[in-house]
């Protein structure tokens, strides 16, 4: 037997492991997030390890992060297409082998946590 799960449990819970080939495009199911009609998504660099995703501008992280970036959502198929600037992928040294990330969400918010092998 199914168990049914709101929105708001699968935000919170589903957590995705992104591909070992990363390199640049993040998939965000359209369900789990609602994209503002100018399709902007706020980017913070939030420390070494973590970088933080929203559709709002988020006060607490612009006081925080290191620093900041807004881009542009595309639709494809039941997804929205994200993605990362060359600077934001130099930061976090993507560009190495052994580089693990997780994305994961929770309600209007997404942080993508990195760990790098050096």
């Amino acid at each position: 037997m199914k168990t049914k799960m709101s929105p708001f449990q699968k935000r919170v819970l589903w957590s995705r492991l992104l591909s070992k080939d990363f390199n640049r495009d993040i998939t965000i199911p359209r369900s789990y997030i609602t994209v503002r009609h100018d399709r902007r998504i706020f980017v913070y660099v939030l420390d070494k390890h973590t970088i933080g995703l929203t559709v709002k501008p988020c006060p607490e992280w612009d006081s925080i992060c290191i620093f900041k970036e807004i881009g542009k959502a595309k639709k494809q198929n039941l997804d929205w297409l994200f993605s990362l600037s060359d600077k934001i992928r130099y930061f976090y040294h993507f560009q190495q082998p052994e580089t693990h990330t997780v994305l994961t969400f929770g309600g209007r918010r997404m942080l993508i946590t990195v760990t790098t092998k050096r």
